[in-house]
């Protein structure tokens, strides 16, 4: 977790605001996606992954990290959650700041923001990615909790 006056926490809150904002964004297929109505920074679970940003619009979530070094983000790929049966995120950004990356440095199926100090531009579009739902709902429950959802039973049929 950085420091709250970090340069890498400030990007978190822009990343969040730019999963948040309601714009219309774009697959890399040309879909269009719906912004993120829940969206969280900097949030530890019990999963594997602990992303800078996790966001959902409720049917598709959502995974920006943070990267304010190469060597941060070269270290970024050995971790466990960067395989597939592990990671969370239908779709996954990494945020840098503007110049620090090329698109041809990012993995795969991962899309590229830069943030030139004012905004963030989209440089490299994600690709869907199908995943396990587990770090999906070690983040939403983590969330849940402290935002007052109870451990009970919810029955909507019953007023």
């Amino acid at each position: 977790m950085s420091a709250t006056n970090s340069f890498h926490y400030k990007l978190c809150q822009k990343g969040a605001e730019w999963l948040h904002d309601g714009r219309i964004k774009y697959t890399s297929d040309g879909n269009m996606i719906d912004s993120c109505k829940i969206v969280a920074i900097e949030l530890i679970t019990i999963g594997i992954e602990n992303p800078d940003v996790w966001g959902t619009n409720g049917f598709l979530s959502y995974v920006i990290e943070v990267k304010t070094s190469r060597s941060d983000f070269l270290r970024d790929s050995k971790k466990k959650c960067r395989k597939k049966e592990n990671a969370c995120g239908n779709f996954r950004y990494y945020l840098i700041p503007k110049g620090l990356l090329s698109p041809e440095e990012i993995p795969e199926n991962w899309g590229l923001l830069e943030y030139d100090g004012k905004k963030i531009d989209v440089t490299k579009r994600p690709k869907f990615v199908e995943c396990s739902n587990s770090g999906d709902l070690c983040i939403l429950a983590s969330i849940a909790r402290p935002e007052g959802v109870k451990n009970k039973i919810y029955n909507y049929r019953i007023k």
